[in-house]
Parts: C-alpha cells; sequence; structure tokens
C-alpha cells in the first residue's frame, strides 16, 4: 500500500515553528493544476504541510516565499475534535530545483 505525495509549487508563506515546538513547522505551498476549468483559465490548489526535525531547520533558514520548492512526503489521517477525519500531509524529503547551490546551517555552499 502506498500513501505518498510529490508536490512541486510555491512557497505562499514563510515556515515559522509551531507554537512551543522548535523541531516542527508549517508552510503553505500552491501548485496549479494541469487541466483548465470550465472558461479556460488554470485553477490552483494550496496545501498545508508539516516539517518536522532537520528537515523543518534546513527549511525555516532556506525558504521565502515565491521561492519554488518540490516536497515528497506521505499522508495520514487523524479525527479532529468533532470526529470527522482530516488529512497531514508530512515532508519528508524537500528539494530546490531553481538552485545549484543550496546553503547549509553553517553557511557555507554545497555544490550538488
Amino acid at each position: 500500500m502506498m500513501n505518498g505525495f510529490y508536490l512541486v509549487g510555491t512557497v505562499k508563506t514563510v515556515p515559522a515553528a509551531a507554537e512551543g515546538k522548535n523541531s516542527c513547522c508549517t508552510m503553505t505551498i500552491q501548485s496549479d493544476r494541469m487541466f483548465r476549468n470550465e472558461d479556460g483559465s488554470l485553477d490552483e490548489d494550496v496545501f498545508t504541510i508539516e516539517i518536522w526535525r532537520g528537515i523543518a531547520e534546513e527549511v525555516r533558514d532556506c525558504c521565502e516565499e515565491g521561492m519554488i520548492i518540490a516536497v515528497k512526503g506521505r499522508l495520514t489521517a487523524a479525527a479532529d475534535a468533532a470526529g470527522k477525519a482530516e488529512c497531514r500531509l508530512i515532508a519528508e524529503h524537500v528539494t530546490y530545483p531553481h538552485r545549484r547551490n543550496v546553503i547549509t546551517k553553517n553557511g557555507r555552499n554545497m555544490v550538488r
């Protein structure tokens, strides 16, 4: 069984640490749909993604609003307070397709 996702889109909100959690952050990504609607325009979808631990630190250091990123992750489902199931997107790997150099925490550039 698979519960994974791949998402390429534009960062809409700069990642910020979740309240009381330094090892977690959330960010919003906008992605265009691959088909046109009835009036011929392209719609867009907006996703909120949870990012944990080392990946969260990297994303907080490197991401800016308007930047294009690619995210690979997994889906989880949990019931909210009303008992309604909600789906969460958890990032497992984040890349920056527009960059050749990636800035690391120690300030040095690493060429991929």
